[in-house]
């Protein structure tokens, strides 16, 4: 990951220079991530995976911890429900919700082919990706990008109730939750901007029926739901020409992360960091993740801005970043100099072997 800090945007504050750790790229890493329902079960299972790290003594070493834990209202430190809208996969056997997957033009919507996430498959293309050799190793297997991303929750509210009061006139609560909710494109519930555009409403939210059942094309120039909104750039739909929404459907990713840190009450930096460790699954990093980061994070292009438009939690750092909203007279205002609300501590690029793999990593090669 370091090496494509260039076409990630990892850049200024965000630079690997200024990482915590993955930054050695001479030494060979395995992540784990480890998990349990309750601190009980999780600790017991670290334990042991210590215990066996410990067998080859000096060879190994811990180079990176966090202890990540859901905030019990399976949100994230900003206040937003997290983990709606997950790509729906052919042959997982997981439920799968309207809006989960790639938009047709019946209103329905089909899942993405397994080949874009499991290595081996054929993708959306009608092709699997190339994969690692020989076929053992890489069938049924996928790649793993992990970053760890702290987040100034002092400085997101700030930004909240000065430009609140820039756009709608008042920092009064609901015209603080309205900005919000423009920015990420869907009210802190999870609610979507183009399911309730002018109130939120739990309902949506909380039926996995609805809350990701939308679509932009309806929404051109993004009065209810902003182009520019976190997540409308990191899933564009059917916003996009033809040919860019044929495109959409290669380049999703599976998303998973958990908040680590406390929780923060009131608008007093406490000096503790907290932030959301990021996972994204993808059978190619470079056409997946790193397009949807450079291509969709960093760049207004795609959708008609341009390059000082960035997504305001996810974009590249810059001086003069901006990001428009139409506020209540109908015309469009700019939100300038956007606070660096994340920062990149660190993170790294892995391979995810299947069983198949794993038997053959035991045995070796055998």
């Amino acid at each position: 990951m370091p090496a494509r800090k260039d076409v990630l945007g990892d850049v200024g504050r965000n630079d690997p220079a200024q990482w915590e750790f993955g930054t050695d790229p001479e030494q060979a890493h395995v992540f784990f991530a480890v998990y349990g329902r309750t601190p009980a079960n999780r600790d017991a299972m670290l334990s042991t995976l210590r215990a066996e790290a410990a067998k080859v003594g000096s060879a190994v070493a811990v180079t990176h911890a966090l202890d990540a834990e859901g905030q019990g209202n399976h949100g994230e430190h900003f206040g937003f429900a997290d983990g709606i809208g997950q790509p729906a996969i052919e042959g997982s056997g997981a439920p799968e919700y309207p809006g989960d997957g790639t938009p047709l033009g019946d209103g329905t919507w089909a899942p993405l082919k397994a080949g874009e996430f499991v290595l081996g498959w054929p993708g959306e293309t009608g092709y699997p990706v190339s994969m690692p050799a020989p076929e053992a190793l890489g069938r049924n297997g996928s790649y793993l990008v992990y970053r760890k991303l702290a987040q100034d929750v002092v400085a997101f509210r700030t930004f909240l109730r000065e430009q609140a009061a820039r756009v709608y006139g008042s920092d009064s609560a609901e015209d603080v939750e309205r900005l919000a909710a423009k920015l990420v494109g869907r009210w802190r519930s999870g609610c979507p901007l183009m399911r309730s555009p002018d109130r939120d409403d739990r309902g949506v939210a909380a039926d996995w029926s609805r809350n990701n059942d939308f679509r932009y094309a309806s929404d051109p120039e993004g009065r209810t739901c902003p182009v520019g909104s976190h997540i409308r750039r990191l899933n564009p739909r059917d916003a996009l020409d033809a040919r860019g929404d044929e495109l959409v459907r290669t380049h999703r990713i599976v998303r998973r992360g958990l908040p680590y840190g406390t929780w923060l009450d009131g608008d007093v930096d406490d000096g503790q960091e907290r932030g959301v460790a990021f996972m994204a699954i993808n059978s190619s990093i470079a056409y997946q993740f790193e397009h949807v980061q450079r291509a969709w994070a960093n760049s207004g292009e795609f959708a008609g801005l341009d390059r000082q438009d960035v997504d305001p939690l996810a974009g590249e750092p810059r001086q003069g970043s901006r990001f428009r909203v139409y506020g209540p007279e109908g015309a469009p205002k700019r939100l300038t100099n956007l606070p660096a609300f994340v920062t990149l501590k660190g993170g790294g690029y892995f391979f995810i072997p299947g069983l198949t793999a794993l038997r053959l990593i035991a045995s070796n090669g055998v």
